[in-house]
């Protein structure tokens, strides 16, 4: 049964990312990427699935097919945390990319769930980053929070 489900999840991926394209010989990809240190810290521990040229992938497992609010609010937060490393400057893996599309990758079913974040409004984003900021105590400048262009990044 194990040995079934394994090799159901490995048939997926291959299906969903290989055989259609989204993963291509010359695509970026950052496996596990991780964050800055002060968000590490601050947070108890981050990181990722992967990044796949422009898209931040989280994976689940889950046998559930429904929309789940709690993932969705984690991969909300997974971008944030990358923009907030963004203005902070910090030179870790995912800096490289440049996001534009957040997903939730449902293995047991090929399913991927997209959102374009450029479909969150820029103040709102600002918004939500100095409200992290101020809760985890990162001391980001509010000034670099405002200058910062979400847009771009």
């Amino acid at each position: 049964m194990v040995y079934d489900d394994i090799f159901s999840l490995v048939k997926n991926f291959d299906d969903v990312f290989i055989k259609n394209g989204l993963v291509k010989p010359d695509s970026l990809i950052t496996y596990n990427p991780s964050y800055s240190a002060n968000i590490y810290v601050a947070l108890g521990g981050i990181d990722a699935d992967i990044c796949i040229d422009e898209t931040l992938y989280d994976f689940k497992s889950t046998k559930n097919q429904s929309f789940m609010i709690k993932d969705s609010v984690q991969i909300t937060a997974y971008y944030l945390f990358y923009l907030m490393d963004r203005i902070m400057s910090s030179t870790v893996q995912m800096q490289c990319h440049r996001i534009k599309k957040i997903a939730l990758y449902k293995a047991r079913f090929g399913q991927i769930e997209y959102f374009d974040v450029k479909n969150i409004p820029e103040k709102d984003l600002k918004h939500a980053i100095s409200e992290l900021n101020r809760m985890f105590k990162l001391g980001m400048p509010e000034q670099k929070i405002k200058d910062f262009k979400a847009c771009s990044a």
